[in-house]
């Protein structure tokens, strides 16, 4: 099994606290994932960005 260096897990606080990532044995760094319920589309810096996607008929 690999472990990415700079890879991130984003897990509730209800998920840390009780040491869940270490019980299930998680290789990436897990950090909390706060105030998700107060962020709106103002928040989000590239908003007006979309990929150029094509697809086939």
């Amino acid at each position: 099994m690999s472990i990415v260096i700079g890879c991130l897990a984003f897990l509730s606080e209800v998920v840390i606290k009780p040491s869940i990532p270490n019980t299930l044995r998680l290789k990436n760094n897990c950090i909390e994932a706060s105030k998700t319920r107060e962020l709106s589309k103002k928040d989000m810096k590239l908003k007006n960005e979309l990929p150029s996607i094509e697809g086939a008929p």
